[in-house]
C-alpha cells in the first residue's frame, strides 16, 4: 500500500511541476490550480506515445522524468509565488488522498479499487503489462488500435520507473485523480 501512496504522490508532484511550467510556457501570469490538471493530460500523451517506442516503459520513464526535470528549469527560471501554488489546493489534495484510502482501511488490506462492483481492472492491468514487457498475447481486449492506452501507459511507466506492481500503479492513478479534480475544484 505505501508502494500506490508513494506513486500517487509522484503523480501529483509530476503534474504540478509539468502543468506550471506549461502554464508559464504559455504565457500566464498567473499560477492556476488548473495547471496540475493539464501537466497530467500531458503526462499521459508522453507516457503513451513513449511507451510505445523501442524500451516501451523504460523509454517512457525517462522521457517523463525527462519532461519533469525540463519543467522544474523552467519554474527555477520563471518561478510563480509560493503562496498562489500552495495553500488550500494542497490540504485538499491530502485530504483527498486520504479519503480515497478508505476502501483500503475498512477492509484492512490493499488491493483494486472498485474490483467488487466490475472486475474489468484485470483487462486494464493485462494491457498495462503488455505495455511494459509485451509477454502478454496481443489480442488483449483493449490493445487495438485507437483504444486510448494513456492512462495504461502512465500506470506500466510508474510500475517500471518505481518498481512497484501494476496494481499498485493503478491504484496510485486511480488515487491521484480526485486529488487533482480537489485541485481543480
Amino acid at each position: 500500500m505505501f508502494g500506490a501512496y508513494a506513486a500517487a504522490a509522484v503523480i501529483l508532484a509530476a503534474s504540478v511541476a509539468v502543468g506550471l511550467a506549461l502554464w508559464r510556457l504559455t504565457g500566464w501570469e498567473r499560477a492556476s490550480f488548473c495547471a496540475p490538471a493539464a501537466g497530467f493530460a500531458l503526462l499521459l500523451i508522453v507516457c503513451d506515445v513513449a511507451a510505445r517506442l523501442p524500451g516501451r516503459t523504460v523509454t517512457a520513464a525517462v522521457a517523463a522524468g525527462v519532461l519533469v526535470v525540463l519543467s522544474g528549469l523552467v519554474l527555477f527560471a520563471a518561478p510563480y509565488p509560493p503562496a498562489v501554488v500552495a495553500g488550500d489546493g494542497f490540504v485538499l489534495s491530502v485530504l483527498s488522498l486520504l479519503l480515497v484510502g478508505l476502501p483500503f482501511a475498512v477492509s484492512g488490506h490493499f488491493g483494486v479499487l472498485g474490483v467488487g462492483d466490475n472486475n474489468d481492472m484485470a483487462v486494464h492491468m493485462g494491457a498495462s503489462y503488455w505495455l511494459q514487457t509485451h509477454a502478454v498475447q496481443q489480442d488483449v481486449m483493449l490493445v487495438k488500435p485507437g483504444y486510448p492506452l494513456g492512462p495504461h501507459s502512465l500506470a506500466a511507466t510508474l510500475g517500471t520507473g518505481l518498481g512497484i506492481s501494476v496494481e499498485q500503479a493503478f491504484a496510485a492513478l486511480m488515487m491521484g485523480v480526485p486529488a487533482l479534480t480537489a485541485l481543480v475544484a
